[in-house]
């Protein structure tokens, strides 16, 4: 039941890396949580491509239980660099942009636009918003 309950998280580490972002997962320790339990968490979003994962007990300890969450991060930022992108080419018109971030970020298989939405793209493209990420 833990490993299907991970799926969403899993899901969220592998959005990250399509933007080229490296992921620190900070996972709340509750009393409930066993070392088992948290040793999977971290061994699944690890296999996903997670920078680092650890475990914060900020709520209990308050920032003395950040402190491994704060450690994490720094040793993320100062040994990878963020290779951030867009999805898409900044050029690629606003529908083209909505949908690929359907499909590759929510897993659709494409995108309807209902009513006036589709005129609605257009005009904010003819107005000089085309170029905005979405």
């Amino acid at each position: 039941a833990l490993e299907k309950g991970t799926s969403s998280l899993i899901r969220h580490v592998e959005n990250m890396s399509k933007f080229g972002v490296p992921t620190v997962v900070v996972l709340n320790k509750f009393t409930s949580d066993t070392d088992e339990e948290l040793a999977l968490v971290k061994a699944l979003l690890t296999k996903a491509g997670a920078f680092d994962v650890v475990v914060s007990r900020h709520w209990a300890e308050g920032g003395a239980g950040a402190v491994d969450a704060a450690n994490a991060l720094l040793r993320c930022t100062q040994a990878v660099p963020s290779q951030f992108k867009f999805l898409y080419p900044n050029e690629m018109p606003l529908a083209g942009k909505i949908e690929r971030i359907c499909k590759d970020i929510y897993g659709a298989d494409g995108c309807e636009f209902l009513g006036t939405t589709a005129a609605d793209l257009k005009d904010f493209e003819e107005g000089g918003f085309g170029n905005f990420p979405i």
